[in-house]
Parts: structure tokens; sequence; C-alpha cells
């Protein structure tokens, strides 16, 4: 039998919605993984009491608990002090995590401050978790009913300790039953009530379960199965809906639509540059968060106010005047005089009106022109894009993203 799991985040950052809690998310996939499914999540601010007595309340429910934030030199890391307090226990410098911090320190090129030697402190009995991004180490905890885990709130730091203590010590203490096979198809620009209704005209494996998630603004399915014959129920299931989504598919797996396009790239050995304006420079990030980007990336301009499009892309003062920047024919002249000053084999440009104001009769907001030109043609593609600014400018930015795609499946 799994063990049961619970999660304790701590901050008033979240609570205030100062902060999104990202953690618990990564955390329950990373533990999905190995066969382990979280029973609940909690947050708490920061205060010693309700972290102890959240604490005590989570490890009397549950057998492994895993808390994130409140590890750190500042006065509102509190999470260490609070374990010892849930625990009658002493808190008190902890010489193997001293040890910890000051190689991160001798890693760095530099020694620890003296306020970060609060992170030294322990309650009796807890062991420190080397933390190889960060200063304040990590924490273990366990009784004869309960195994707990305190992590920093940095995502990097967090997921470093997860992966390399926490993760392969559950999978050596607890015999673990690794989840069902699970294959992810992650659409694009087509909404879950007709994705649902067009599934039910596909002839699929009947031993495949689907699920559908939505993460904006994207379409995941879900295939599972079980099984001997899973992994090969659950490929042709993901062929036959591949084939039918064929427009939409842009993602599999844990793939993000960067990733994705980046891989097509660098397979496709083509080279690419950008010419954004209502994205300011989205498209780029998300191509160059991963590494790899420079394999395929030559440039990419923030080319927001007309002259910057006249100037640096040779965009006419004609289209400017008759046509606007938000335009079909200024969308062309911007990819391909990116394309031409960057010598790419790919030139992709971004013009629109994310709003809230600047929109018209003739274009309101959501009004944005993608366009993709290589050497032989110029592609333009229309939308017209609902949402909050955030929502357009990221919209717009996965529309180009699948354009690429879709040029160089084509």
């Amino acid at each position: 039998m799994s063990p049961s799991v619970g999660l304790l985040t701590i901050g008033d950052e979240l609570l205030n919605g100062s902060l999104t809690d990202t953690n618990s998310s990564v955390i329950a996939q990373r533990l999905a993984e190995i066969g382990l499914t979280v029973q609940e999540i909690r947050t708490l601010p920061d205060a010693i009491l309700a972290i102890a007595d959240g604490i005590r309340q989570m490890t009397q429910a549950y057998d492994v608990v895993i808390m994130t934030g409140g590890l750190g030199s500042t006065i509102d890391d509190l999470t260490v002090a609070a374990v010892a307090r849930a625990f009658d226990r002493q808190n008190r410098p902890n010489a193997a995590a001293l040890q910890l911090i000051e190689e991160y320190g001798r890693k760095r090129g530099q020694p620890p401050h003296p306020r970060d030697l609060k992170s030294a402190n322990f309650p009796d009995g807890a062991t420190p978790l080397r933390n190889p991004c960060g200063t304040a180490p990590g924490l273990y905890f366990s009784t004869d009913t309960i195994e707990l885990f305190a992590l920093p709130g940095v995502p990097t730091e967090m997921l470093a300790i997860l992966d390399e203590s926490i993760l392969p010590f559950l999978q050596q203490r607890f015999t673990l039953t690794r989840l069902e096979p699970e294959r992810i198809v992650t659409l694009l620009g087509i909404a879950e009530p007709q994705v649902e209704k067009e599934l039910e005209q596909l002839l699929l494996p009947p031993e495949v379960a689907i699920a559908f998630g939505v993460t904006f603004p994207f379409v995941q399915l879900k295939l599972r199965a079980q099984g001997a014959a899973a992994a090969e129920r659950l490929e042709q299931a993901c062929s036959v809906v591949a084939a039918h989504f064929k427009e939409q598919v842009v993602a599999s797996d844990r793939q993000t639509i960067a990733e994705q396009t980046a891989a097509r790239l660098t397979l496709a050995g083509k080279t690419l540059s950008l010419a954004e304006s209502c994205t300011g420079g989205l498209i780029s990030k998300l191509l160059t968060d991963a590494p790899g980007a420079s394999d395929f990336f030559e440039r990419g301009g923030v080319t927001y106010a007309n002259s910057a499009k006249a100037d640096w892309l040779s965009v006419s003062q004609k289209i400017l005047d008759q046509d606007g920047a938000v335009s079909a024919a200024c969308a062309r002249a911007m990819a391909e005089g990116i394309r031409l000053a960057a010598r790419t084999d790919i030139g992709l440009s971004v013009t629109g009106i994310a709003g809230p104001d600047g929109g018209s009769t003739e274009k309101p907001v959501g009004t944005v022109f993608i366009a993709l030109a290589d050497k032989n043609e110029t592609v333009v593609t229309e939308h017209r894009f609902s949402g909050t600014r955030q929502q357009v400018r990221m919209r717009a930015a996965c529309a180009a993203l699948a354009l690429i795609q879709r040029h160089l499946r084509d």
C-alpha cells in the first residue's frame, strides 16, 4: 500500500495573491511519476503558531509531508523553528548543516554572510539536505509514523533538493507501484467541447482512457492504459489523435510548445529571427527558457514603435501611413525585414493590439497579425484573440510558435 502524502506551502505572499504557488503542482507531478498521489495541499501564513499547528495536523493525517517555503535567513523564515515547536524539540546549531552552507559558499567563491548562519539551526534529530542551488539546506525529520521534509520556497532550490534527495529516498523507503502509463497530447486553437465531440468519432483502442486538462491557452489530452500491451495501445491511440488533430497538435508528453518548436527547428537545421511588437519579446523568452536555443535562434527585436519598424526592419512609411502598424502588410514587411537583416532561414513577426486600449471598430483589441517569411514565400495569418492583455500576448506568442511548427511540418 502506498503511503499517503500531504503538501504544506508557507508564505503570506501565497495567501495575499502576490505570488502563485507553482511548487505544489511540480511536487505533485514528480511524486506521481514515481507512483505517489498527493491527498491534500494546504497553505499557511508566516506565523510560527499556525505553521506548527499545521505540521501537527498534517503529520497526524499523512505518512509523508513535504513543506515548501520559510527556509532561509530572513525574519519571516520560520519553518525550522515551527518544526521544532511541533515536535517539542530544541532548535540549535547543526554541524552538518553548517558544513553544507560553507561548502556552498566555497563553490561560489565567497564565504557565507553571517545572517546565513541562521539556516544552520536545526531541531534535534533533524537531518539537513544538501541544497545545490542555494544557501539554506533542506530538512528531513522522521518518527515511527511520519516522514517530514521541508524545502526552500525558491522553485529552483526546491526542485534540486526534491530530485536529488527526496524522490530517491521515497523510492527506497517504500514499495511503490508506478501509475499506469500515460501519454499527453497538447492542442492549441480548439475548444475542449469541440475536442470531446471529435474524439467520439475516432476509433481508439477500447482499453485507452482519455482525460482532459486545460492549461491556458491549451487543451491537454491525457491518454492512459493498463495491462501488458499498454504502451503499444497508447502509441496507437496517440497516432490516431495526432493524425486527426494535425493542425492543433503543438506538443506531446511533458514538452512545452516552445520546446517542441525548438526541437523541430534544430532537427530541420533552420535558423530563426524574430520581430516582435505586441508580444514584447515573449516569444524570444519562451524559446530561450530552455538551453540549446543558440543552435537555431539568431536574434530577436522588440520593434514596438513605428520608428523601430522603419529603422530596423525597413518597413516603408507608405505601409505605416496607409495600412498601419497593425496590418497584414506591416507584419509581412517586418518578417521579411528581420529575415534579410539577420540572414536567417526564417523570419517571424507579430504585430497587434493587446489592449486594454487602442482598438477600433475595424481593428478591435485582440487583433493580431503574424507573418512567417522564408526564401520562397511569406505567410500572414490574422487573429482575433480574447482575454486580458497578458492573455492576448500569450495567445499570440503560442500562435506564432504553432505557425513555425506548421511551416516546418509542411
